[in-house]
């Protein structure tokens, strides 16, 4: 990824994965890989992403940010076999996420119109999203909803922590540290915690969470095949 400039302390960047490739291709290409394999090894890239100090990953010559890895995802629940017992090498991942790129691109100019200052702007924000720290956007949204909210007049009139209970089915303050453990895990996905992990987060934290309450974040924050 080649650094073309900053702006307003941002800095631009640009990629050209030098290949062309088209939905087609990707598709045959993926569907004699296995989905859940797969998708295990984009949470890998994801937990080495997340933890990165650097503004995006390189995994192998090819950077990786948050946007070109759900495109990857994405496209792996959609054209992966769940039959297939065959796993990406970390070439044909390299691979796989080119392709990524060069699709992500036509898609994104094709869906502008060839409008080129709607096209740059919507690039520029891309990029800008991946360079702030996911903390950062923790701590803002922490901030709102549990301090700012409530000293908005025209905003009090709505409990927007119960609001978001009623949602998710667990308090705010849970969901965060919940969606914090699986984002940061070892293993880059998650499964239900049993009693002892369970156990372990509330001694560490000082919280009562409990297997039931896990069971309802996972519940809401993931979907069915055809759902996604």
């Amino acid at each position: 990824m080649e650094l073309v400039g900053t702006f307003l302390g941002k800095t631009l960047f640009k990629y050209d994965p030098m290949i062309n490739c088209t939905e087609i291709d990707f598709e045959k290409f993926s569907a004699r890989f296995s989905r859940v394999e797969t998708l295990r090894q984009i949470c890998l890239i994801s937990r080495q992403l997340f933890h990165s100090k650097e503004m995006f990953f390189y995994f192998g010559n090819v950077p990786v940010t948050p946007d070109i890895l759900c495109d990857f995802a994405y496209r792996a629940i959609k054209y992966c076999d769940d039959a297939s017992k065959q796993v990406m090498s970390k070439s044909q991942i390299e691979l796989a996420l080119k392709m990524c790129h060069k699709l992500f691109d036509v898609d994104f100019v094709e869906s502008q119109n060839k409008d080129a200052t709607a096209i740059l702007t919507k690039i520029s924000y891309r990029q800008f999203i991946f360079q702030q720290k996911n903390y950062n956007n923790f701590v803002r949204n922490y901030y709102i909803y549990n301090n700012l909210w409530s000293q908005i007049p025209r905003a009090r009139s709505i409990d927007v922590l119960s609001e978001i209970e009623d949602e998710i089915g667990v308090p705010y303050n849970w969901a965060i540290l919940f969606a914090y453990a699986l984002a940061g895990n070892k293993s880059g996905h998650f499964w239900i915690y049993d009693e002892s992990a369970i156990k372990a987060i509330n001694e560490q934290t000082g919280r009562s969470l409990t297997v039931e309450s896990h069971k309802k974040f996972v519940k809401w924050c993931s979907g069915t095949f055809d759902e996604i």
